[in-house]
Parts: C-alpha cells; sequence; structure tokens
C-alpha cells in the first residue's frame, strides 16, 4: 500500500513538472507569436505611409516613401507598382534613379520567390 501511495505521489509530480513545462512552453510561443505580429503590424504601417508619400507631389516625401519601399520587402508594394513606374521617368534625377532601383528590387524579389527551391513534402 505505502508502495502504491508512492509512486502515485511520484506520478503525480513528474505530472505536474511536465505539466508546467508545457505551459512554459506555450507562454514563450505565444510571446514570440505576439513579438512577430507586432512586427509584422509595424512594417505593413511603415509601407502604407510609404505608399502614401509617393503619391505626394513633395519631393523630399516622394524620396522617403522611395526609399522606404526600397528597403522594406513585402507584397503589399506592389500596390504602387504604376506609380513607381511612373516616377522613374520623374523629371527629378534622383526620383526617377531610386524610383527605377525600387522597381528593380520588387522585380527581384519577385524572381527570387518565383525560382526558389520547392520544400521537401511542400507539394507543387
Amino acid at each position: 500500500m505505502a508502495f502504491h501511495l508512492i509512486s502515485v505521489a511520484v506520478l503525480v509530480l513528474v505530472t505536474g513538472v511536465i505539466a508546467r513545462y508545457l505551459v512554459r512552453g506555450i507562454i514563450r510561443t505565444h510571446r514570440k507569436a505576439a513579438e512577430a505580429h507586432e512586427q509584422v503590424e509595424a512594417v505593413l504601417k511603415q509601407l502604407e505611409r510609404a505608399l502614401q508619400q509617393i503619391h505626394s507631389h513633395d519631393e523630399d516625401e516622394i524620396l522617403a516613401g522611395l526609399q522606404t519601399m526600397s528597403v522594406l520587402n513585402d507584397p503589399i508594394r506592389l500596390e504602387g507598382l504604376s506609380r513607381l513606374v511612373e516616377l522613374a521617368h520623374n523629371a527629378n534625377p534622383l526620383i526617377a534613379r531610386q524610383a527605377t532601383a525600387t522597381v528593380e528590387k520588387i522585380r527581384n524579389s519577385a524572381t527570387k520567390s518565383r525560382t526558389a527551391p520547392k520544400r521537401p513534402g511542400g507539394g507543387s
């Protein structure tokens, strides 16, 4: 009988330790996911602002937007592609050069994602 009680006590103790470990892992994963979500939201806000800036009539705003779009890599940049093509022919050579470079970066990132190797077991 005493052996049975000890076995039950050890089982309860081990189960508690495992449960604590699992709960900590869940909390840690949740925190990492929340941080990643915040980072994605921040990037999207920056890109939305950049899209507004490239539609501005102020050259400094346009350049700021172009630089932001050039640095951040997200498919939302495609929304501004037609404006980027217009800006690539801008009378201001700095704006034209930056717009051309940004279009090129978008093209390169699209090409890379299309030619990226398929993951094993990833299907088609």
